[in-house]
């Protein structure tokens, strides 16, 4: 059986942890050198529910300077892992700004997993773990505290993801135009 491909975007302020995120669910590594990322893609032949996917994963830059290429990350992506630090305001702000930006650009219901990434450091927390679950309300998406470090919930991230994404896609897309189902009719108003 061929797999079914799927492309996602993982996106958030920088030094939050999506590149370390990304080589965990890849590699089940974790690299403590920093090096900022301008854009990586990567690919992952999984198994999920007993079916086939590849899963395109583009790691891209946190960094204002790169964000030119953000609105084809938007516009590409079947999905998205926005990710923050639990450690960081900043980044909670940063990932709130991205959801709204892909609402903006795509809509409300596309598939979306937010990721309060470095869960290990908790003695440094700032943003509780409610925090999320709302921000994850607000925007209908899945929400994990996790850690690259550890490998805490990394791999339910991605996986549910990609089950987010096969749900959305098998929904019909909604047209202006009438089904055979639906009755045409004429109204004229003189």
């Amino acid at each position: 059986m061929e797999p079914t491909k799927y492309s996602a975007a993982i996106i958030g302020d920088g030094a939050v942890g999506k590149s370390c995120m990304t080589l965990r669910f890849l590699q089940d590594k974790f690299s403590e050198d920093y090096h900022p990322t301008i854009e990586e893609l990567y690919r992952k032949n999984i198994m999920i529910d007993e079916e086939p996917f590849l899963l395109e994963l583009r790691d891209t830059a946190g960094q204002e300077e790169f964000h030119s290429v953000m609105d084809r990350y938007l516009q590409n992506s079947d999905g998205f892992v926005v990710v923050y630090s639990i450690t960081s305001f900043t980044s909670l702000q940063k990932a709130t700004k991205l959801l709204q930006s892909i609402i903006t650009t795509r809509s409300l219901g596309i598939p979306i997993v937010i990721a309060g990434n470095k869960s290990d450091l908790e003695q440094d927390r700032k943003i509780e773990p409610k925090q999320g679950e709302e921000l994850a309300d607000q925007y209908q998406a899945k929400f994990f505290e996790c850690s690259a470090k550890t490998g805490t919930n990394v791999a339910l991230c991605f996986e549910a993801l990609v089950r987010r994404i096969k749900e959305y896609k098998s929904k019909p897309a909604v047209t202006d135009d009438p089904t055979p189902s639906q009755s045409k009719s004429c109204c004229i108003i003189l």
